[in-house]
């Protein structure tokens, strides 16, 4: 496969089905292959008013999976569990994330980031994309 869109499917899997996904989408995709992400963020009310949502997803999840990022990390002493490692699989994460602001929410506020860390309803969805490494 050269490439797929996952939107809003990861937060919906649960248990080790989120594991066999990432498994199945690296099995068929060819060394480069491109997919798109898309997932609400955690702290908004799409996410949390749907009881089909199981699992929150974030970007500091994702990088779990990208190998050379977590090779970067440990050889400056830092760790995150290696779900590459763990599944046999290998994706560059990024190199962007974009974050889709709720409509209500004014972009050039100078108090944003304090706002994104604190208080729901700020950030609606967030997108990046993941591409297959295979040797």
């Amino acid at each position: 496969m050269d490439g797929a869109i996952a939107s809003h499917i990861l937060e919906h899997l649960p248990g080790e089905s989120f594991f066999h996904f990432m498994r199945e989408l690296w099995r068929v995709s060819k060394h480069g292959a491109v997919t798109e992400i898309t997932l609400p963020h955690p702290s908004h009310d799409i996410y949390l008013n749907d009881p089909t949502h199981v699992r929150p997803v974030m970007p500091g999840t994702m990088v779990m999976f990208d190998r050379a990022y977590l090779a970067a990390l440990a050889a400056r002493g830092d760790y995150l569990t290696s779900f590459a490692e763990r599944c046999g699989v290998d994706f560059r994460f990024g190199p962007t994330v974009r974050y889709d602001f709720d409509p209500a929410i004014d972009k050039n506020d100078p108090d944003l980031e304090r706002r994104i860390k604190h208080e729901r309803n700020v950030i609606f969805v967030w997108q990046s994309v993941l591409t297959a490494v295979k040797q």
